[in-house]
Parts: structure tokens; sequence; C-alpha cells
């Protein structure tokens, strides 16, 4: 079975609140061997996963020649909405026995201060999620199928 472990600890700062935070490593879909590998807030009120836009000059991207669509993008803290560039990348997390699960993922690619998110459209292609608030871990269970 597949099993993907993150852990809560404060997060951004050492100081905040325990969040469940993962490794991710987000690759270029023009040349997968540039990748921008980050830790993300795993947060399932994101419809989708985000990175801050100076993560596309990692990559090797330039989102407007690439015609990305521009979306408007909304924050729950209360902010203004503000616009992003919506792409497709391919994104790895690796299970507890250092296995690579890869999937292809729409990322929208925000301003400066966005925060590197893992949204419900990476978190849906496991069938199950558990916390374990005394370890201060959680677990992403079961890999769905890829839809064609």
């Amino acid at each position: 079975m597949c099993k993907v472990i993150f852990e809560l600890k404060p997060y951004p700062e050492l100081r905040d609140v325990p969040k469940p935070i993962l490794p991710i490593i987000f690759k270029s879909p023009i040349d997968e061997t540039k990748t921008f590998e980050t830790t993300a807030l795993i947060d399932s009120g994101a419809d989708i996963c985000t990175l801050p836009l100076e993560a596309q000059s990692v990559l090797g991207l330039n989102m407007v020649k690439l015609g990305a669509e521009k979306t408007k993008m909304g924050c729950a803290c209360g902010r203004k909405d503000f616009y992003g560039y919506r792409y497709k990348l391919k994104v790895v997390v690796y299970d507890y026995k250092n296995r690579p699960i890869e999937r292809l993922v729409w990322v929208l690619f925000g301003g400066p201060s966005t925060m590197p998110l893992i949204g419900r459209n990476l978190m849906d292609i496991f069938e199950k999620i558990n916390y374990d608030n005394v370890e201060k871990k959680g677990y992403f269970l079961g890999l769905r199928e890829e839809e064609l």
C-alpha cells in the first residue's frame, strides 16, 4: 500500500503553530532536469498547488511566452484577489520507502509572497489522509489510478 508521510511542524516560522508540511519537487515539463524543490504547506482549502512566480525562472520557464493562462487567485486570509499563471507541471513526492510518486498537475504561479501549497488537486490522488497528533505526523494512504 502507498503511504506518504508528512510532518506537523511550526511553519513557515518556528514560532508558528504546527501545520502539515511535505517536501515536494516540481519539474519543468520542458526540461525535467530543472527542478524546484521546496517544503509546501498541505492546504485542504486550496483548489490547486501554488508556487511563487520566481519559481518559473528556476524551472527555465516563462509563463507569458508559454501562453500560460492568467487567472484570478484568492486567499482565505482576507486579502484582495490577485492574479497568477496557471500551468501544468510534474510533481514528485516520496513514499515511506523513498519511492517517487509523480503526477502532472495544474500549478498556480502567484506573486513573490505566494507560499508553496499542496492543494486538493494533488491530495486527491490519494485514497485517504490520516493525522497522528501525538507523533506529529500525517499520512496519505492508497494511490488512486491515474485518469487518462
